[in-house]
């Protein structure tokens, strides 16, 4: 296009229409700029929960869940496997350890972790319950399936993108309390997430309450409520670590490991250094990588699981976790409140 006073005008049109692209353009790179530093600082801001602390209220938690099972009163002969179904960690334990109501009462507590672990603490979206079914496609489509209880392999891009997405969700501070305490605003006010939230947390304490009312139909149940609140604070503090942290918990017949099991005291049973698992009373917290997402390949289990030993020839060893019909519909148990 050639310069003169009939396209000068024209010229200037096309002229302010770039320099209005660029500057367009310039705003859209600062804005991305600025997001980046905002991820990047919520990244930085899920450093922040030491061990100690995770350690901390990991075993408060299962003092709770001890606690509970410890108030449960029920006939000596009760057939709680026939009750409690088999689920999870309670998949392919031989029913004679179930005998005598000290071990019906590690029984109660694997069962309520089993729960715990089909419901939130089996993805790191678990505590935004039918609302995290997408998130959770998203991350395995994009990360695959890994060996470690079907969790993608820990990377550092699997890991900030899990950890900025959850930190982007449970940042504010009405997600946080409905998480952690079950505080909400007006039932008009909530978003889908929230109100998925508080549905979950309901359902969780209803599959609770409901089955072990059958065992013990006398108990309030008052520690339900601080048991859900302890198992939502926990998943969600998990969730935004820039480290990954898994509650898990080794197979039964697996040979014993010091350094990720941690053996039960029973009276009736000698120690048995080398011995297998019998049965899991509750979960470990296991930590993959560092406090800075890096070295995902080192597992620390901050705090172990707990387990009952038995003689390497009294079980035909297995490795891994089979599941049954009764452990892959738990989690449609928790989201029918059944």
């Amino acid at each position: 296009m050639k310069w003169d006073d009939q396209t000068a005008g024209t010229i200037d049109v096309v002229a302010d229409k770039l320099a209005m692209d660029s500057l367009e353009a310039g705003n859209l790179r600062n804005q991305v700029r600025v997001l980046q530093k905002e991820m990047l600082a919520r990244v930085e801001k899920c450093d922040a929960i030491p061990d100690e602390q995770f350690a901390q209220d990991f075993r408060n938690l299962v003092a709770s869940i001890k606690t509970l099972s410890r108030t449960m009163k029920f006939a000596e002969k009760i057939d709680l496997v026939g009750i409690l179904e088999t689920p999870l960690m309670l998949c392919d334990v031989d029913k004679k350890h179930w005998e005598g109501r000290a071990r019906k009462k590690c029984m109660i507590e694997a069962w309520i972790w089993s729960v715990l672990l089909e419901s939130i603490f089996g993805s790191p979206f678990g505590i935004l319950g039918i609302a995290a079914t997408n998130l959770q496609e998203v991350w395995y489509g994009l990360f695959g399936a890994g060996d470690f209880h079907d969790w993608p392999t820990p990377s550092p891009l699997c890991e900030t993108w899990r950890c900025t997405t959850m930190e982007s969700i449970y940042g504010g501070v009405a997600v946080r309390d409905i998480v952690e305490q079950g505080l909400a605003k007006k039932e008009g006010e909530l978003t889908i997430i929230e109100e998925s939230i508080l549905k979950t947390r309901h359902l969780v304490s209803k599959v609770i309450e409901t089955r072990l009312k059958i065992i013990s139909p006398d108990n309030a149940f008052k520690h339900v409520p601080s048991i859900v609140d302890k198992a939502f604070a926990l998943a969600g503090q998990i969730s935004t670590q820039r480290a990954r942290l898994q509650i898990a918990y080794p197979g039964v017949g697996s040979k014993f490991d010091k350094q990720f099991m941690t053996p039960r005291s029973d009276a009736n049973c000698k120690d048995l250094e080398d011995g297998s698992v019998a049965f899991i009373v509750n979960p470990g917290l296991i930590k993959w990588g560092d406090a800075h997402g890096k070295n995902l390949e080192h597992r620390y289990d901050i705090v172990p699981a707990l387990v009952q030993l038995e003689g390497v020839d009294e079980i035909q060893v297995q490795t891994g976790i089979r599941e049954n019909e009764s452990a892959k519909g738990y989690a449609d148990m928790v989201k029918q409140g059944m």
